[in-house]
């Protein structure tokens, strides 16, 4: 996930979401990650079950500063597997990439 996803970029997510939820690992490298809100938070719970009930594992990878600051606050690391690097999961499991970068102008500046 690339930029900053709020409310207004959930269905985009879901797209994406829905196109993995099948696959037997999922990582989601949250690198570049800028913001999200309790709304895409909610989402990510929601894959993570649904790959899960599929058999699956998931991941979150690489988190930056706030999406690390934002699952200590909420208690979700003790619920989201979250790894330091996508480096360390490519070596011990075969996933599928894709990338969804946001179109969200800046939800972080108050506007002008």
């Amino acid at each position: 996930m690339n930029g900053e996803f709020g409310v207004t970029q959930r269905d985009r997510l879901k797209q994406a979401f829905d196109a993995v939820q099948n696959e037997r690992c999922v990582v989601v490298d949250v690198a570049k990650t800028a913001f999200i809100d309790s709304t895409i938070l909610g989402s990510l719970l929601r894959l993570r079950a649904d790959v899960i009930r599929n058999g699956g594992s998931f991941v979150l990878a690489a988190p930056s500063t706030m999406v690390q600051r934002l699952l200590d606050i909420t208690m979700l690391t003790q619920i989201f597997d979250v790894r330091k690097d996508v480096d360390e999961i490519a070596g011990s499991a075969t996933f599928r990439r894709i990338e969804v970068v946001s179109d969200e102008t800046s939800l972080l500046q108050p506007p002008s």
